[in-house]
């Protein structure tokens, strides 16, 4: 969640187009004055199939509409030890179909179809501490906000960041250590909806997560994770929960 977003990626019949379910697509991005950024894009609106979810599945239906999406942003650094690097966006996405209203209903008690299927986000990557110039062993931090529209949608914002500091140990210099926080929230119709079936629900899920990945060789990397969430799935009636973890990288 800390790459798109639950505010983004909870979005559409089947999510947006997102490895390992993805769609056909038409990208365009322009970098202009060498740090500045444009990029568009057009997606089929329901990626996959949401019949057969073995393997990569394209399939163009009537009623899917399309998935629109564009971000602005800004960029400096990263080409090298000495050159600290940062990262500033602005993105939008719409979905061109309707989509049922969570609670409004119409004279025959159908729910409402809106077209307002949409969300804002922004955020921001700045690599604040260097061991030394030529170091590139230092301290990254991060942070993104995104809103929904909760007409359609259960997430209605989102908050996430971290810091990833790389370096931290002595002799280590390859190591990443990283702390991070995310919080996505219910948004009011939910839990209207939630509510007047007789459901119990929390406003929103907070999510904290440690973790370091450790390069053992060139060819391997291993990575332990804890986390700990509070109101797991926004249900009053689960406790809070520690998941821990671990994850292995080969290179060849």
């Amino acid at each position: 969640m800390y790459g798109i977003g639950p505010d983004y990626s909870q979005s559409g019949q089947n999510g947006p187009s997102i490895f390992p379910t993805t769609s056909l697509a038409l990208r365009l991005a322009y970098t202009f004055d060498t740090n500045y950024y444009i990029q568009a894009a057009i997606l089929d609106g329901v990626p996959g199939d949401l019949g057969n979810d073995n393997g990569t599945q394209i399939q163009l239906g009537d009623n899917e509409g399309a998935l629109y999406a564009l971000e602005l942003g800004y960029t400096q650094g990263g080409e090298g030890a000495a050159d600290r690097y940062a990262k500033w966006a602005l993105g939008a996405w719409y979905y061109s179909e309707k989509f049922d209203d969570l609670m409004d209903i119409d004279s025959n008690d159908n729910p409402i179809r809106r077209n307002n299927n949409q969300g804002i986000y922004a955020l921001a990557e700045y690599e604040f501490f260097r061991e030394s110039d030529l170091s590139e062993q230092g301290a990254t931090a991060f942070v993104r906000y995104g809103i929904a529209n909760d007409d359609v949608n259960q997430i209605d914002s989102y908050f996430g960041s971290g810091i990833v500091y790389t370096g931290l140990l002595p002799g280590r210099d390859e190591d990443q250590f990283g702390i991070a926080i995310a919080i996505a929230s219910n948004g009011s119709k939910y839990k209207q909806w939630q509510i007047s079936e007789g459901n119990r629900v929390d406003d929103r899920e907070t999510a904290i997560e440690l973790s370091y990945r450790m390069q053992v060789f060139p060819w391997l990397a291993i990575q332990p994770d804890l986390q700990w969430i509070k109101n797991p799935s926004m249900d009053p009636s689960i406790s809070d929960v520690t998941v821990v973890g671990v994850r292995t990288e080969i290179v060849f």
